[in-house]
């Protein structure tokens, strides 16, 4: 049942992030409502994939 849970929480929230820059990239002129949900959901994986890549790559950075 948590599993459940858990993966319904997940999705929703790629699934937000994504709708969130699908919007400020399109300057709200596009509605995340209306395209395919896996592909805004697979904009906010990318999303969080690539700010995890700059932390460790800012992480690495010699002072």
């Amino acid at each position: 049942m948590t599993d459940i849970i858990l993966g319904f929480l997940i999705g929703v929230f790629l699934w937000g992030t994504g709708a969130l820059v699908v919007k400020v990239i399109t300057l709200n002129r596009c509605n995340p409502y209306k395209l395919n949900e896996g592909l805004v959901t697979l904009i906010g994986i990318l999303f969080w994939a690539a700010t995890i890549v700059l932390i460790a790559i800012l992480a690495t950075q010699p002072d």
